[in-house]
């Protein structure tokens, strides 16, 4: 929401924010220190628009004043639209700027920082029915559901990509099996043509030795004078020429019988056959693994993917119970987080007659008594506390989400203690409030001037190492006995 505050109320310590520290460094010099906010005035990051959509829980216009930006006597908004603001409604927000949830959004005027912190707890709603968005659980449980969409996509692929790589495999398979029964063919059809070329060479060896011996028979032929003698010699020429036919017959084959040569001429057929359709189906296979190689890479690739997802869900998983264990840690004895405002800065020039006051703009806070526990530290780095109270507010005349300011003045000797090049400014100040439910702020400063809010007030000390402090209803009054003994050593 705070994206499309346009309220020209800001545009001062927008402008501060984007100089950053450098500003502050020149302005410490020129000026001198006026205020560190943590946080900025931007009505709890709620813009125009959105005091036009919702209203308070009493159904009347939240911008009481309708100066456009919520602030001190307004109330907050009642996002749910059912009559009341509470962590049961679920009227919780989060209009937190990048700076802000990273802890490190200032505003103000005459120093530098030093690690200053606070800011994630301003702009939101600290609401028991919104603990894993303040902890930032739930940005992780969402994007840790995005990434297990992922997952289930990334499996998904995979299995189609494994039943097409099987499919592939089963093709390719049953194709290596027609190669390798034609290949067997071939080799058979070979082995045949051989044995015939074999029995050819040998018959035509015969017809050779037949026919020597037909030229034998026809000298004696000849050369015979007896009639008996011709008789024989034709006969047995005629029987030789008749084996010489016969042969001839069983290569070149006969009308009625297939020869040899025929029978080998028709297994090259067979063979040329095989071996074209061997052709066709091992350009199928050449198809079928370039195919696969595509689905295998790919696969490849959503299998390093599915591997960052696995690590990247686990990390968000180690990161989710990190952060739960934080959330169960600092929420022992209390509802919701316990916001600290840690204002660590340096100051060039501080004029030390000034006032100094700590300021809170905070809203709902209406269940029990809370307290502001400050802790200071002295010239040599000890620290020492004062609790203060906060003024609850009371729900009549439709204040539910009533928004309040608050100030207490603070000693100078509290804040500051003179180093080189000007004053080291320290204070932390914990907004302690175990049962309430629900409570936002907009922005914590410690400044020269007071909001107009309700003062804070001394009470008896505690058993703490510097006397205490708690804000109350009544005025400021004197300051501790302990405070001015510090002032009069620092000074």
């Amino acid at each position: 929401m705070k994206s499309n505050n346009i309220v020209s109320i800001l545009s001062t310590t927008a402008l501060l924010t984007t100089i950053g520290t450098v500003a502050f460094s020149n302005s410490a010099k020129a000026s001198g220190f006026k205020n560190i906010r943590i946080g900025d005035e931007d009505g709890f990051g709620f813009n125009y628009n959105d005091l036009q959509e919702y209203k308070g829980a009493n159904g009347e216009s939240a911008d009481r004043d309708g100066n456009g930006i919520l602030g001190e006597g307004d109330v907050l908004l009642d996002l749910t639209k059912d009559g009341k603001l509470s962590t049961g409604s679920k009227d919780n927000f989060d209009n937190r700027s990048e700076l802000e949830k990273n802890n490190s959004f200032l505003t103000g005027e005459g120093f530098q920082d030093n690690g200053s912190g606070g800011s994630e707890f301003t702009d939101i709603s600290l609401s028991t029915s919104y603990l894993n968005n303040i902890y930032g659980i739930t940005p992780l449980q969402n994007e840790s559901n995005l990434v297990k969409g992922e997952k289930k996509q990334v499996d998904n692929q995979l299995k189609t990509l494994n039943g097409e790589i099987k499919n592939f495999n089963s093709q390719l398979n049953k194709k290596g099996r027609q190669i390798t029964n034609l290949t067997n063919q071939n080799k058979n059809q070979e082995k045949r043509n051989q044995d015939d070329e074999k029995k050819i060479t040998n018959k035509l060896k015969k017809i050779d030795d037949l026919r020597e011996e037909v030229s034998t028979l026809e000298d004696k032929l000849k050369n015979a004078t007896k009639e008996n003698q011709k008789e024989q010699a034709q006969k047995n020429i005629n029987k030789k020429n008749n084996r010489i036919k016969s042969l001839e017959g069983e290569i070149d084959g006969t009308e009625t019988k297939q020869g040899l040569r025929d029978k080998i001429a028709e297994r090259d057929e067979i063979i040329n056959l095989n071996n074209k359709t061997m052709e066709t189906i091992e350009g199928k296979i050449e198809k079928i693994n370039k195919n696969k190689a595509k689905k295998v890479a790919k696969r490849t690739t959503l299998k390093v993917k599915q591997t960052e997802i696995a690590n990247k869900i686990s990390n968000l998983n180690t990161e989710m119970e990190e952060k739960k264990a934080k959330r169960d840690e600092e929420l022992i004895g209390g509802k919701i987080p316990q916001a600290t405002f840690k204002f660590d800065f340096l100051a060039q020039e501080v004029n030390k007659d000034n006032p100094f006051y700590f300021n809170l703009l905070f809203g709902d806070y209406d269940v029990k008594d809370a307290k502001v526990q400050f802790t200071f530290k002295d010239g040599d780095g000890n620290s020492y506390t004062e609790d203060r109270q906060l003024v609850r507010q009371k729900n009549r005349n439709g204040d539910d989400g009533l928004i309040q300011s608050a100030f207490t003045e603070l000693d100078f000797a509290d804040i500051f203690n003179a180093t080189e090049g000007g004053y080291n400014g320290y204070v932390e100040a914990k907004v302690i409030a175990k049962d309430e439910p629900y409570l936002a702020f907009d922005f914590a400063e410690i400044s020269t001037k007071k909001l107009s809010g309700t003062k804070f007030a001394v009470t008896s000390p505690q058993s703490v190492p510097e006397p205490t402090t708690v804000l109350g209803l009544v005025a400021v009054g004197a300051l501790s006995a302990n405070s001015l003994n510090k002032r009069k050593k620092k000074s």
